[in-house]
């Protein structure tokens, strides 16, 4: 025991765990998702109706709402 005096002191260190919560910030890419949507619809009926001649529009009772 006299030989030990001298002898560093044994240091454990304990890591800490960190449980990971549920995953968190994804509900953007969802509201973006839905954007992104609405706005290919929108661009789709804008190039459609431009695409549809006049004359079918007249005759059509679409013809009331987009023909002053």
């Amino acid at each position: 025991m006299v030989g030990q005096s001298n002898a560093a002191p044994v240091i454990i260190k304990r890591k800490k765990i960190i449980k990971a919560s549920g995953h968190h910030g994804g509900a953007w890419k969802v509201a973006y998702a839905d954007f992104v949507t609405a706005m290919m619809a929108f661009f789709m009926l804008m190039w459609l109706l431009e695409q549809v001649a006049v004359h079918m529009i007249q005759a059509s009772h679409l013809g009331r709402f987009l023909i002053p």
